[in-house]
């Protein structure tokens, strides 16, 4: 009887193994997935998956029992695992509809599609490493962005001997110019309809020092619960003058596109087709951008 049960309790022991070893580098749910990205600016990668795929199947059994993948997916990432059955809240906001698929949602709040279908294990570890890449780029370009940043702290004596008088003090203590995105049309309706709506001033919202109008509260409403889905994408500059040129400069309404249902505002035609014929040149690589950094009209 001992026997028995000393061999019963190996068995199960060594059940146990496989199961904890295929887990390992996902987190336990998107919830604690997201907030240690946000806590730790690392991009969550979100592999949607559903017991019904066939080539879901394939790579759990193959790729995700890979010891280096299972190592990448917590270098510099915060990666979760998620069966569209039991979370069809999350395929429906990350447009989930083609499994499998892995999303990004970048430090910035950018949401990424990386990849529809299945992959080899070398070609997701080359997925992930560039994710990993990515992630740090954006992490020294906030550094950088910070340490730029003007000290402002001076003595008594130093304020006294600097302090402007008469018209230049006025002028200084103007309040900055007011930046309208999307040249004041609703962004909800226009990403939702693709409808130039024109939005009202008085129902309005802020986002990263940007103003935005608003058909409607409703509108507003679903603006708030999701702003990085809404807004242009990188402040609305263009992303190839800032790839290129490394500016910030102000798109136009007229040179828009949208990619992975993210708007894009380009400041000329060229530059849209440039986007057009290689757009993940331009959206693979993440900015840490500043209001005050933008040049061109303060209307986009």
């Amino acid at each position: 009887m001992i026997r028995t049960l000393v061999f019963a309790a190996v068995i199960t022991c060594f059940a146990e193994v496989p199961v904890q070893a295929q887990h390992t580098g996902w987190y336990p749910d998107f919830e604690s997935a997201r907030q240690l990205a946000l806590e730790t600016n690392q991009p969550l990668l979100i592999h949607f998956k559903s017991p019904y795929c066939g080539p879901c199947l394939q790579m759990e059994r193959t790729v995700f029992r890979d010891g280096n993948i299972l190592r990448l997916l917590g270098d510099g990432i915060v990666s979760v695992s998620i069966d569209i059955t039991q979370r069809d809240d999350l395929r429906l906001r990350y447009g989930a509809d083609t499994i499998p698929r892995d999303v990004a949602v970048m430090p910035d709040g950018q949401v990424r599609t990386l990849n529809i279908g299945k992959l080899s294990s070398f070609a997701y570890g080359d997925l992930l490493r560039r994710l990993s890449e990515d992630g740090a780029s954006y992490r020294s370009s906030m550094q950088l962005a910070a340490a730029e940043e003007p000290d402002n702290g001076v003595s008594a004596s130093e304020t006294a001997e600097q302090q402007p008088s008469g018209t230049e003090s006025e002028m200084k203590s103007q309040p900055p110019v007011e930046l309208v995105g999307l040249e004041g049309f609703c962004p909800v309706r226009l990403n939702q309809s693709r409808e130039w709506v024109p939005g009202d001033p008085t129902i309005n919202s802020t986002y990263k020092g940007i103003v935005y109008y608003f058909s409607d509260e409703a509108a507003r409403d679903r603006f708030a619960e999701d702003p990085v889905r809404f807004a242009p994408s990188n402040l609305g500059c263009d992303p190839v003058v800032l790839l290129s040129a490394q500016k910030a400069v102000t798109g136009s309404i007229r040179y828009g596109a949208f990619f992975d249902n993210q708007l894009y505002l380009f400041s000329s035609l060229e530059n849209k087709n440039a986007f057009k014929e290689s757009p993940l040149k331009y959206t693979r690589i993440r900015q840490a951008i500043r209001i005050d950094q933008i040049q061109g009209t303060r209307f986009q």
